[in-house]
């Protein structure tokens, strides 16, 4: 009786009971296995006002992992990606700061060796040489510099 615009063309929303008879009968075993798997915990909201949202894959965002290095060997996560070379290039001359293109030459150089800028923090323990492991590859990087 209403106008075509106001007509309802779909029907009631189905019971669990139902939903899951209907797709035993179309074959949907996917379907009807994820719909009877419980529920996962979801992950505790951010503390971050910026963050939109959960994160879509957490594990990524701990410690731990596998990622490998050219060499093939597991690399530590680096907690010090901040520390670099580049905090000095405001007093650096121009040939010797660090650019995305072109490191600079105190990062590797050993007068510099004190400031670990070639290596990193693997753990906390009691002798201070233990605690460091040097992020260089032996293999050569696979792609050259961009811009350089």
């Amino acid at each position: 009786m209403l106008p075509k615009k106001l007509r309802a063309y779909f029907s009631r929303p189905e019971s669990e009971d139902e939903l899951k008879e209907v797709l035993a009968e179309k074959g949907e075993l996917l379907l009807l296995r994820r719909l009877e798997q419980e529920d996962k915990a979801s992950p505790a909201p951010s503390p971050l006002s910026t963050d939109a949202g959960p994160a879509p894959c957490p594990e990524r965002h701990v410690r731990g992992g596998h990622m490998r290095d050219r060499d093939g060997q597991v690399k530590a996560w680096n907690d010090r990606w901040h520390a670099s070379a580049s905090n000095l290039n405001a007093g650096a001359h121009p040939a010797h700061r660090q650019y995305f293109s072109r490191d600079s030459p105190f990062q590797s150089a050993p007068s510099q060796k004190w400031r670990r800028f070639m290596d990193l923090k693997v753990n906390d323990g009691d002798d201070p040489d233990a605690r460091w492991q040097s992020d260089g590859s032996s293999r050569p990087p696979r792609f050259g510099p961009m811009g350089g």
